[in-house]
């Protein structure tokens, strides 16, 4: 079972057109850390000098809204999902995180609405927040170079 992971990749890097150094943080969907730290280290070297990968984490984001818009900001967005015991009549309330890009933190609770529009269960939108992640890259797989 192939099963991939978001893992937040944070990286010291120096500009090739003016050597300043800065850190940025990118998202990568790969099947392993090493993957990921490969594929981020792949992407930098189109902009960056001298990168030092500082950090590598597996997120808890489950889906990415929106990857596809030109520009705008990542936002981590928190749904709470209510689901009621069948046996016991009782309340929980299931957390899930989402990336959502948008120009806005209004513009990310429009596209998660619109996202969520046909899911069945209620939830909220308990939390907007604007992440320091610049890009979400995938990490090719192993098995696309074979025949």
């Amino acid at each position: 079972m192939n099963t991939d992971y978001f893992y937040q990749i944070k990286a010291s890097v120096s500009s090739i057109v003016d050597g300043e150094k800065t850190t940025e943080q990118v998202l990568v969907k790969a099947p392993t850390f090493g993957s990921a730290e490969a594929t981020a280290v792949a992407e930098f070297s189109e902009y960056y000098m001298d990168i030092d990968i500082s950090a590598v984490t597996r997120t808890a984001y489950e889906e990415i809204v929106n990857q596809e818009a030109d520009d705008g900001k990542y936002f981590k967005v928190k749904l709470n999902f209510t689901t009621i015991n069948e046996k016991n009549g009782k309340e929980k309330i299931a957390s899930r995180l989402i990336l959502v890009r948008a120009a806005s933190t209004l513009d990310a609770h429009k596209l998660t609405t619109e996202h969520m529009k046909t899911s069945v269960m209620d939830y909220e939108v308990a939390k907007i927040e604007e992440t320091p992640i610049i890009d979400v890259y995938t990490a090719q797989s192993e098995n696309e170079d074979e025949p």
